[in-house]
């Protein structure tokens, strides 16, 4: 059987059928999405403290005080207009483009003077649809069949409430979902049309929103690079080619940017919980543990304690300078490196935590519906509560599933002759070592402190690994019965 790109994700020329299939189910998928969303009682998600960061750094404020009622326990959906302060913990990510295009819209038709989230929730939502409606017509000319499965897998799958109530916050949660997904939309349009400008302008835009979303998707720019440089090599000609390897530089430049712009609370943060919530918690021999990271083993009565424990001396100039100057980020790679069972171990304490959508400590509801803090919607949680209950907890499976991923797209690559096809099983391994370097960075940097949440994109990875190996079975399958002596 002889692979050919068109038979799997090459968008061709649409039929007016066609067109009004890819509209039938894009309307499918936003009316799901709306009932969710703006049809009363309206749900998102409650704040666990987070949302000050881009609060400060728009420039507006909580409508109230209580701290009962606008943290962990209730969805609240108006915020007041205010001025930015000047505050330590701001952080610019493209999720604050997106919230401040919605604070834009939001002053046209506000009667209250208040910031609504759900116009935010709004864009989120126009975003997704239209990366669902390029993906649908990507598919083009593929068999009805695994058209189908590409709809049913986008409406049952990304717009399950674990995904769809991240739209009304002010998490950067949603702006890695949006983009992300029509990162994936420009790949696969720019493998079609290596030698068209505005594909590679889309792509490397979407990949630069999606990386610079929230700091800990720096790292996937990488992969993400070197699918560019594999459609520069593979598949480019010319001019085109070296444009698009500039374009793969960008994104490496980028994630260096995006890692010295991480604002040093963060950092300590992160280093804090690291070496005290998850190494040393873990660990059989702390003493040694901290000498061989060059610390003090007298830092040991830290041990189990993350960030924000009481009595932490994180601004103690005594204590910085005997941890926060003396490690960082290289030092506890290398020491991983050293000790590869540890990394075993941290990558299955993060398998035990992961396929968990829902934070259960996080409220859908706001406070005027009635139904007690930290309710949860239970409207459209099939998949979530599928993969909750059904995929083990286990790091061989996690393992299993990878490899199987990971082998299938590289026995695709091996045999087939198209280039364009190639390209696509790339994407696919990028996709992986993208899934793998999140539960491991998620677990590693920030132990068993909500890492539910920060395992968000790492569930989304994986979902989107399953789903494109399922099109792929599909595509195949569908393929083989039309053509059996292929």
């Amino acid at each position: 059987m002889r692979y050919t790109l068109s038979s799997i994700v090459s968008p061709g020329t649409a039929t007016d059928g066609g067109k009004r299939w890819t509209a039938i189910a894009v309307a499918i998928i936003a009316a799901i999405l709306v009932y969710q969303l703006f049809i009363p009682p309206s749900i998102g998600w409650a704040d666990n403290g987070d949302f000050s960061r881009i609060l400060a750094a728009v420039g507006l404020e909580y409508s109230t005080d209580n701290l009962a009622d606008r943290h962990f326990n209730y969805f609240v959906p108006k915020y007041k207009f205010g001025s930015s302060g000047e505050w330590d913990a701001l952080v610019w990510t493209s999720e604050n483009l997106l919230v401040l295009g919605a604070m834009a819209v939001n002053r046209l038709g506000s009667r209250t003077g208040m910031f609504d989230v759900r116009v935010l929730g709004a864009i989120h939502l126009a975003l997704f649809l239209l990366a669902a409606w390029l993906l649908l017509r990507l598919s083009a000319r593929m068999g009805l069949a695994t058209r189908a499965v590409i709809a049913l897998l986008l409406a049952l799958v990304f717009c399950d409430v674990g995904y769809a109530a991240y739209f009304n916050s002010l998490y950067s949660e949603p702006g890695s979902f949006v983009f992300l997904f029509l990162a994936l939309a420009a790949a696969i349009g720019l493998a079609e049309q290596p030698d068209s400008l505005p594909r590679l302008g889309a792509w490397l835009a979407a990949c630069l929103l999606f990386v610079s979303a929230k700091p800990q998707n720096g790292l996937l720019a990488i992969p993400l690079a070197g699918y560019g440089f594999w459609i520069a090599y593979g598949l480019a000609r010319g001019r085109p080619r070296v444009l698009v390897g500039c374009s793969a530089v960008a994104l490496l430049v980028a994630s260096f940017a995006i890692s010295l712009s991480t604002p040093q609370w963060m950092i300590k943060h992160f280093t804090y919980n690291a070496v005290f919530y998850e190494l040393l918690r873990n660990s059989s021999t702390p003493r040694e543990d901290l000498q061989q990271l060059g610390l003090n083993p007298e830092l040991e009565k830290y041990r189990g304690t993350n960030i924000f424990s009481p009595d932490i001396p994180v601004e103690d100039p005594a204590f910085e300078a005997a941890f926060f100057d003396q490690i960082g980020s290289a030092r506890l790679g290398l020491f991983y490196l050293r000790h590869p069972r540890r990394l075993a171990g941290v990558a299955q304490r993060a398998a035990q935590s992961a396929f968990s959508q829902r934070p259960t400590y996080l409220g859908n509801f706001e406070k005027s519906c009635g139904l007690g803090p930290r309710a949860q919607s239970r409207a459209f949680q099939l998949w979530s509560e599928l993969r909750e209950s059904a995929a083990p907890r286990s790091l061989w499976f996690v393992a299993v599933f990878f490899a199987a991923s990971a082998g299938a797209a590289l026995a695709v690559f091996l045999k087939t002759s198209s280039r364009q096809l190639k390209a696509a099983m790339v994407l696919q391994l990028a996709l992986v070592s993208m899934a793998i370097e999140q539960l491991l960075v998620a677990e590693a940097v920030c132990g068993q402190y909500e890492l539910t949440k920060h395992l968000f994109l790492f569930n989304l990875l994986f979902d989107l690994c399953l789903c494109a190996d399922l099109v792929l079975a599909t595509a195949w399958v569908s393929r083989t019965r039309r053509s059996p002596s292929a």
